[in-house]
């Protein structure tokens, strides 16, 4: 009997080792083929945005455009990191400014959280399940909305987070420490980088290869990441996360910095407060740590470029911080987003059509009707 249960519980440890060492492969690959990913966007972004540059310049140097363009670009490939990263790179090879680009990623910030009101539709067929749903699927939206709504004039008038992020990277590049010629392509992945460049000439196809490559790459981190939260949901977990407002906090930055997606991180714990496992007062601040959290990614591809390609990415991250410190601490502040969430709510267990309305109004008509009359 011993020797039988020996011999189960090697077998199920045998099949723990292979599959975190199945994870450990697959997410190495995952890694890999982002900062080629990188590489190949790169090397590709400038020539063929060159041809649409007036465009480009023309239609985000009114930056209430900016604003929308980013907000309607990341609703429509569902990913704030590659619209950041695009930006990042824009920047980096002066196709734009600075000061054009941080409208766009304040809309990035705002577009990402389509997914997880999305992933609220899935529960239309019970009302009350859809009311907690879609209020705490938007309770991101108005977290992000918000925040812009005050910063916004604040970079419009007073370029207080282009400032920021100025003086930060000026305060970083200063540091004796830090190595200004770090760059994310290693000489393994610019080997088959350059590979794929020469080796497929049209630069359409290599933007076209580089996106698909960088969305499967984020892609991979978030199902991952879902997977371990989902099994380890009921061992626990899920109180240690929520457990308090700062831990929550600083979960939703440390999950979001590994998975690569707020809107997917944000998506896959929308069920944890439909389920009551979780109320809307626990779960804002872990929104608010993933809006922190998916700015690594900006960082991470502005390391190696010029100066300004830094500021950008500490920009995005001076946003979210500034909207951290205006609605965490103070409590009456952090009711806002949670009372209009579940304002929301309650409009839709009177008429499931509000939700649907909601989301084609903000992510959708509205950025499309005020960039076509702002032209």
């Amino acid at each position: 009997m011993s020797e039988i249960l020996t011999k189960s519980s090697f077998d199920k440890f045998l099949g723990r080792y292979y599959a975190v060492f199945g994870m450990f492969i697959i997410l190495s690959i995952a890694i890999y083929t982002f900062f080629i990913a990188l590489g190949l966007l790169q090397i590709t972004c400038k020539p063929v945005l060159q041809f649409f540059l007036n465009d480009i310049v023309n239609a985000i140097s009114n930056p209430f455009v900016a604003l929308f363009v980013g907000l309607l670009a990341t609703a429509i490939v569902q990913s704030s990191s590659l619209t950041t990263s695009i930006a990042v790179i824009m920047v980096a090879e002066n196709l734009i400014s600075l000061q054009h680009a941080v409208p766009l990623i304040m809309g990035a910030n705002i577009g990402t959280s389509l997914t997880s009101t999305f992933t609220s539709l899935a529960y239309m067929n019970n009302r009350y399940e859809f009311k907690d749903a879609i209020s705490a699927a938007t309770i991101h939206d108005f977290f992000n909305i918000l925040t812009t709504f005050i910063l916004f004039p604040l970079e419009y008038y007073f370029h207080i987070l282009s400032n920021t992020a100025g003086n930060l990277t000026h305060f970083l590049l200063s540091l004796p420490l830090f190595e200004p010629s770090f760059h994310y392509e290693w000489e393994i992945t610019k080997i088959v980088t350059h590979w794929i460049a020469n080796n497929l000439p049209n630069q359409v196809i290599l933007l076209t290869l580089s996106i698909v490559l960088m969305l499967i790459s984020i892609k991979v981190f978030a199902v991952y990441t879902k997977q371990f939260l989902a099994k380890k949901e009921d061992s626990g977990l899920t109180n240690r996360i929520f457990r308090n407002s700062y831990q929550s906090l600083l979960a939703g930055f440390l999950l979001t910095a590994i998975a690569r997606s707020s809107s997917v991180m944000s998506s896959v714990t929308v069920p944890l407060v439909v389920s009551k496992k979780v109320s809307l007062e626990k779960y804002f601040p872990f929104i608010m740590g993933v809006n922190v959290g998916t700015t690594v990614t900006a960082v991470l591809v502005s390391m190696g470029k010029s100066d300004i390609a830094i500021s950008l990415a500490f920009a995005h991250l001076a946003f979210n911080v500034f909207g951290i410190l205006i609605f965490f601490p103070i409590q009456k502040l952090r009711q806002i987003p949670i009372y209009l969430s579940k304002k929301l709510g309650e409009m839709v267990m009177k008429n499931q059509l509000y939700g649907l309305l909601y989301i084609l109004l903000i992510f959708f008509l509205l950025p499309f009707l005020l960039i076509y009359f702002s032209k």
